[in-house]
């Protein structure tokens, strides 16, 4: 049975949150989850005709649509409540151990989130060249007001970053497996020494790594 490891991510726009998801995704396809709370106003906002451009205005559309599915159905909530107990069955169906990445904005709902599952992990992902920007939205501009569990600084390049997503999965039980060694023994033919057989496999070896094209001579020269 797999266990689930339940974090909520949040940072500026374009800071690199998805990003850093994404990168596990690639290692971990069937054990990493990326849900945001903000999907199902999406959803409805592409209903109302938008291109699915993200613009200072179209932040703010979303915020405020969000806002009032929040106070009206406390629909995110009850959402992400819905996302962990789906994924929690999966990872104690698994053999394997699972993460579930959540996108949440306001300080509020984080916290809210964390009362209700306390072993959640909050992950703010900084990025300095952008944290200096104007927020088009009161969501996008109170992401500092929050004390995070994790800071992720995003000022180099995506592999860094990369890296250090494979260090959390990894404290957290999702590591690459390692590849198998493969041990094969033959038998020295009848009627061939031992030297020959290993010059025969050395020559073996060789046409296998070379391009079909190289002449004998290249190959012969490079096992010695």
């Amino acid at each position: 049975m797999g266990k689930l490891s339940t974090f909520i991510i949040n940072g500026a726009p374009m800071s690199g949150k998805d990003t850093f998801v994404r990168q596990l995704q690639k290692e971990f396809p069937d054990q990493v989850v990326n849900f945001s709370t903000i999907d199902s106003v999406k959803e409805l906002y592409k209903v109302a005709g938008w291109d699915g451009k993200k613009d200072a205005e179209s932040r703010k559309v979303l915020s405020d649509m969000k806002d009032y599915l929040t106070k009206k159905f406390d629909l995110p909530f009850l959402e992400v409540q819905s996302k962990i107990s789906e994924t929690l069955k999966t990872a104690s169906n698994s053999e394997k151990d699972m993460m579930l990445f959540i996108h949440v904005r306001e300080p509020q709902e984080i916290d809210r989130l964390k009362k209700a599952h306390p072993d959640i992990v909050t992950i703010q992902v900084v990025r300095n060249c952008i944290k200096d920007l104007p927020a088009s939205n009161h969501a996008d501009a109170n992401i500092n007001d929050y004390q995070y569990d994790i800071t992720v600084y995003n000022n180099e390049t995506v592999k860094d970053l990369r890296n250090r997503a494979l260090v959390l999965a990894a404290e957290h039980g999702l590591k690459k497996a390692e590849p198998k060694r493969v041990s094969i023994e033959f038998e020295v033919p009848e009627g061939m020494n031992e030297k020959e057989f290993e010059q025969m496999m050395k020559y073996a070896s060789h046409m296998l790594v070379m391009p079909p094209s190289t002449p004998l001579d290249i190959i012969l020269k490079n096992l010695h």
